[in-house]
């Protein structure tokens, strides 16, 4: 698909049309050598190492604010430049937040859920406000609304699955809800013009609403079985860089939606699998590991869907193991490394 999706692309802009998938079959190939290595280290190592990951992790976030690659994505500041590839902190943030407050649950889920109220505010809320701001305040120096969002989501679905009340969950989502409309405007300026293009793109088509209106085209074109592989007429430079967070509409144009049905069922059927794994772990750390990570991954396809089809606003979201991007892969082939150690001691019912 993303071969499918670029090369009219690459072709034009770059010269090679197989620039993006050359790369990234490179990255694939990295990322099956590592997940085949994760499936073998002791999760139990990942636990050991949760402080110095999550630390590693937020000194490259603050890095990029300080010192990024000097490309920017509409004004936003999110790589970090190796050579001629670039590097995103904060797929790797992602998953360092799930371990660290995996890590954090299992040692202190009596706590958490302890008859003390003092101990319920220090443990199941106070710990969260501050795994929120620490959260909140690099993604917002890097002006990364989506990557905020989506992580702010994993801490709350960690908060849930770790014991805490559903009052205290709903108080703290609350106030980033009320954070997240005063910032917005003045922080992230760029962000209301996606606003504005999602309630009508058509009416500010080129001030905002050209993205997401070709994606809509391009849905809608595929009809039942689609127009056939390769055959995309968005793709041919209407629908800007299709091969990342777009790819998905492309794959409807393409595929149709029967093809669109059953990349939507591998997703259903992958995180089906995660969850059967969290609930056979062998300890509460593993569980809530594996956990967040299946999380992560639906969250991520539910709304880059919804971003597709102008479900939700635009918001830079990747489709998990289809959009370019080599940082995003070799962290997901890591994350299916992890879930495929921690199976390996799945507990069966005898």
């Amino acid at each position: 698909m993303i071969f499918s999706a670029s090369y009219a692309y690459a072709g034009t802009y770059l010269g090679d049309s197989y620039h993006y998938i050359k790369k990234q079959l490179v990255f694939a190939a990295i990322g099956f050598v590592i997940m085949y290595g994760m499936s073998f280290v002791d999760y139990k190592l990942i636990k050991l190492m949760s402080v110095p990951i999550f630390a590693v992790a937020m000194s490259l976030m603050m890095l990029v604010v300080f010192s990024g690659s000097g490309e920017t994505h509409k004004g936003a500041e999110r790589w970090i430049a190796l050579g001629p590839f670039k590097f995103q902190p904060s797929e790797v943030f992602k998953l360092a937040i799930i371990i660290i407050l995996a890590d954090y649950i299992s040692h202190c889920y009596k706590k958490i859920k302890s008859d003390k109220l003092s101990q319920r505010i220090a443990y199941g809320f106070g710990a969260y406000v501050i795994a929120g701001i620490l959260v909140a305040v690099p993604f917002v120096l890097q002006k990364h609304l989506s990557g905020c969002i989506i992580t702010l989501m994993i801490v709350a679905c960690m908060m849930f699955l770790g014991g805490s009340d559903i009052k205290v969950i709903g108080i703290l989502v609350g106030i980033c809800a009320v954070a997240g409309v005063i910032a917005v405007p003045v922080l992230l300026k760029h962000s209301m013009a996606r606003i504005d293009a999602w309630f009508d793109p058509f009416a500010v088509l080129h001030e905002g609403g050209w993205q997401p209106v070709q994606s809509l085209y391009a849905v809608s074109s595929g009809g039942l079985w689609g127009v056939g592989f390769g055959a995309s007429k968005q793709k041919q430079l209407y629908l800007p860089e299709p091969q990342n967070d777009y790819i998905f509409a492309i794959l409807c144009e393409e595929l149709g939606f029967i093809g669109a049905l059953c990349v939507i069922c591998l997703f259903a059927f992958l995180i089906y699998r995660g969850i059967k794994i969290a609930l056979r772990s062998p300890d509460r750390f593993s569980s809530l590991l594996v956990a967040g990570i299946i999380f992560q991954i639906g969250l991520q396809t539910i709304l880059n869907i919804c971003v597709v089809t102008n479900t939700l606003p635009s918001t830079g979201i990747s489709l998990p193991f289809f959009s370019y991007g080599g940082t995003s892969l070799l962290i997901l082939m890591a994350e299916m490394g992890i879930v495929l150690n921690v199976s390996r001691y799945s507990l069966e019912d005898k």
